[in-house]
């Protein structure tokens, strides 16, 4: 029994030592070789406007993501994950962007199941300016960004413009009412859980004559 015993610990450590060296390795795969700070008011990733950075930038600045999405050829390019992080970003198609400059950044202020790639999103633990979290709700949203005249669009009037385009099939897809804001060459959207208000994601979008 005791001869038992010690092979079943030994099979354990066989496995599980390979197992965990691998999640570690892909964590610090995902390691960015600097702090990241992003500055909503600024529009700005690390001090650089996000419609400068490009694909190679971006790899170079946060490491290896922990998940690619190709795009659609010439009409969407691809998006790198990183789960770690709290990160998403969103590239222009090579064909109309030969330098791929990023299109949107989204980051997440709560934990997000990415059903694509059975992955959570960790929420973001970088410098956020100003310093919005997951504990901001719509009204205080407003009145940090009241200089900017925010918009709102509700999951429902996202759901009701979608089945009037012919696009039934997606109104399930918006269930997150988002207040909208202007910053220079971005619209900032903060997704608002429609019936508590509360805030659980930035999306950070680069209007299209602005990419280099």
């Amino acid at each position: 029994m005791i001869f038992q015993a010690y092979q079943i610990r030994a099979v354990c450590r066989a496995v599980l030592v390979p197992l965990m060296l691998t999640t570690l390795g892909a964590a610090k795969a995902q390691s960015p070789s600097q702090p990241l700070a992003v500055d909503l008011r600024a529009g700005t990733l690390n001090g650089r406007p996000i419609a400068d950075w490009t694909l190679d930038a971006i790899t170079d600045a946060v490491g290896r993501p922990s998940a690619v999405s190709p795009g659609v050829e010439g009409i969407t390019g691809p998006q790198l994950q990183y789960h770690l992080q709290g990160l998403s970003f969103w590239f222009r198609p090579k064909q109309q962007d030969p330098g791929q400059h990023l299109s949107t950044l989204t980051v997440h202020l709560t934990r997000k199941w990415d059903s694509d790639h059975t992955a959570w999103y960790q929420a973001f633990a970088g410098s956020l300016t100003p310093s919005v979290d997951a504990n901001w709700k719509q009204s205080r949203l407003e009145t940090e960004f009241a200089a900017l005249h925010p918009t709102v669009k509700t999951a429902e009037d996202a759901q009701r413009e979608l089945r009037r385009s012919g696009l039934a099939g997606f109104a399930n897809a918006a269930s997150n009412d988002f207040l909208n804001v202007t910053v220079g060459a971005l619209q900032i959207s903060f997704a608002l859980e429609p019936n508590t208000k509360f805030v659980e994601f930035v999306v950070m979008r680069a209007v299209p004559d602005s990419a280099k």
